[in-house]
């Protein structure tokens, strides 16, 4: 059902009302100006008609028709007056009229009548037929006019309110109407235009504050989600992704599994002996050694890569669709940019190395894929035999030849011997010379 608007409610109720005050309102005035006038009528009448019948008495008009046709035919001249009669009561016989020789034959509705002595015998009377039908007519026309002239001044008033209400009111509630409409919706949420210090700009006004104050929200909740979401893929101190966005985006691949068997590039990464700079400079040193490397890698990899903080100062990177004929070249770039140039932190500058264990992906053990989590458990198991081998150097897995079942026994336990005995077959990289930082007596670390 098609709702109706303000203005058209405002008029439907108004019209009839102005129309039933002024239909009333006519009425009621035509009867009290009739009643009014017509009482004025009967007391100008009856006073005429008294002087006209002293006139006639002392003239002693009864004796003559042409003397009392001329002395009541002032009484004609009224509009009121219908008919006069002057009449012998002693025979019935009509001795001057008015209209001539008409007189008040056929003059039975006129609704005023007087009857006046014409001597002290009353053998003569004057009689007089008078009617406010002119007055009527009169009355009616004049209030006509002023209905007319009242309702041309209503439809003025009405017009004018029409265009004055759109002006100042029908265009602002639209504005308001349409942009909460939106609002509830959920499609956009706009300010409307208040224009002035009414009632209806204080609602616009209260309107758009709770705009404002929604949009507010929704920014600091975004800006809210925003930090959660980064906090929850990157690891605080580094910026690097975290373990966890690692593994959320590995399951966008449907499984992990699946990830391991696309073409890339796993590599571990191990800062060498990074418990002897926590002894020696302080781990806020050790801090910033870890947020210039990671700064270091991110500026000399590709921008697909994934660099992740696995843990402590362990960093795995993942390179997507890596060339195989470019993983030394690669591992060679990063021993190069982490070891040539000694980091500067607040302590000093330290010179800083790292080990690398590589796997290629996808990765086949005995013909069979490997998943990821034994991709990242190999690879760490190379990292570690790079930093058994003399740190300071990448160990790149290139030939696996053991079962499935074996994979985590090699892992845990015999993979120099495996590699010794020719089932695991590695290419090695050595890091730039004198990187290498010198371990404390008795240092342990890794």
């Amino acid at each position: 059902m098609k709702s109706k608007s303000i203005l058209a409610k405002f008029l439907f109720v108004l019209a009839p009302l102005y129309l039933g005050l002024v239909l009333i309102g006519s009425f009621t005035a035509s009867q009290l100006l009739i009643r009014d006038t017509t009482d004025l009528l009967t007391t100008r009448i009856g006073g005429l008609g008294a002087r006209v019948s002293l006139a006639l008495d002392v003239h002693e008009a009864h004796n003559y028709r042409t003397l009392a046709n001329d002395l009541i035919a002032p009484l004609g001249v009224d509009p009121g007056v219908v008919c006069v009669e002057f009449r012998s009561n002693i025979d019935s016989t009509v001795i001057a009229t008015h209209p001539p020789r008409v007189g008040c034959k056929g003059q039975q509705d006129a609704p005023f009548n007087v009857e006046l002595p014409v001597d002290d015998f009353y053998d003569h009377s004057l009689f007089i037929k008078f009617t406010d039908k002119n007055i009527t007519e009169a009355v009616n026309k004049y209030l006509l006019m002023t209905a007319a002239v009242l309702t041309l001044a209503f439809l003025v008033t009405v017009i004018s309110a029409g265009i004055s209400f759109r002006m100042i009111v029908s265009r602002r509630l639209l504005a308001l109407h349409q942009a909460i409409g939106f609002a509830a919706k959920n499609l956009h949420r706009t300010r409307v235009q208040s224009d002035g210090v009414d009632e209806l700009a204080q609602i616009i006004d209260a309107y758009n504050s709770l705009i404002d104050q929604d949009a507010e929200r929704e920014r600091q909740l975004t800006a809210a989600n925003e930090i959660l979401s980064l906090q929850s893929k990157q690891d605080p101190l580094t910026g690097l992704y975290n373990r966890r966005f690692f593994y959320s985006v590995a399951s966008d691949e449907s499984h992990t599994a699946n990830y391991a068997n696309r073409a890339g590039t796993i590599m571990m990464l191990d800062v060498d002996f990074f418990k002897n700079i926590n002894d020696k400079f302080g781990h806020a040193a050790g801090d910033e050694v870890l947020v210039e490397l990671s700064r270091r890698l991110k500026s000399c990899l590709p921008k697909n890569s994934l660099v992740v903080r696995w843990g402590g100062e362990e960093i795995l990177v993942y390179l997507e669709d890596l060339d195989p004929s470019k993983v030394t070249n690669t591992a060679t770039l990063l021993l190069t940019v982490i070891g040539s140039t000694p980091m500067r932190t607040k302590a000093g500058a330290i010179t800083v190395s790292t080990s690398i264990g590589i796997v290629r992906l996808p990765f086949n053990s005995a013909n069979r894929p490997l998943s990821l989590d034994e991709a990242v458990n190999i690879a760490d198991a190379a990292l570690y035999s790079a930093k058994s081998s003399g740190r300071n150097r990448a160990i790149s897995i290139t030939d696996l030849q053991v079962s499935k079942i074996e994979i985590n026994d090699l892992i845990g336990r015999d993979f120099e011997t495996a590699l010794a005995q020719g089932t695991i077959h590695v290419d090695t990289i050595i890091g730039p010379p004198g990187a290498l930082p010198q371990p404390l007596p008795l240092d342990r670390a890794a």
